[in-house]
């Protein structure tokens, strides 16, 4: 049986053998998926994305890129190295849109549905508890499914998608176990997480 320990206050630690090795976040960009799965690192669980091997893709690839710095072309390694990957995402629509492409017209179509799925669970350690940010697809979806993962759809009002990609289409409603409306506060989020993994 797969156990969770996290630490409490009195440095002993709490067990909890009822919750999944896998937790799925979907939602629109800006949502709070991010947000949701640092409050489950709290509850053993590594942050990963599906995303995770594309961005490493792209950041070999190392491409120009000027939108969104002032008109100055810069090189990707040097922007996410500098800001980060969420700053440049955020500051450059043509970041979002080449790791949009490349992971879906280049990636998934071209070489495969699960290219980016099983390139990320190959690198995943059995005996780890793992919250995915950024499930969007329907084999993503599968694949945290089939594991008897938790699904978890994260909505916030007036968060629309970024843009009309494939990647920002929304899944149904009844293919989630549990769905988080963040129209509070951290602690009012913080609670509606506990609630779901019943240690509330």
């Amino acid at each position: 049986m797969n156990t969770t320990t996290a630490p409490v206050d009195d440095d002993t630690e709490i067990v909890y053998s009822w919750l999944p090795q896998y937790i799925g976040l979907h939602g629109h960009a800006g949502v709070g998926k991010d947000t949701v799965a640092k409050i489950l690192e709290k509850y053993g669980y590594t942050p990963v994305a599906f995303a995770d091997r594309l961005r490493e893709a792209l950041y070999v690839l190392n491409p120009l890129v000027e939108e969104g710095y002032g008109g100055t072309e810069y090189r990707i390694q040097y922007l996410v190295d500098t800001y980060g990957w969420d700053s440049v995402k955020r500051n450059s629509p043509e970041v979002r849109r080449l790791l949009q492409v490349l992971g879906t017209e280049v990636g998934r179509e071209m070489i495969g549905q699960n290219v980016w799925v099983d390139s990320l669970f190959k690198n995943l350690e059995e005996d780890k508890k793992y919250v995915f940010t950024d499930v969007r697809f329907v084999n993503e979806h599968q694949a945290v499914d089939s594991r008897l993962g938790l699904l978890i759809k994260i909505e916030r009002p007036g968060t629309e998608p970024a843009n009309d990609h494939k990647s920002e289409q929304g899944l149904p409603d009844l293919w989630f176990d549990a769905t988080i409306v963040n129209d509070g506060t951290l602690k009012d989020l913080n609670t509606k997480v506990r609630e779901i993994l019943r240690l509330a």
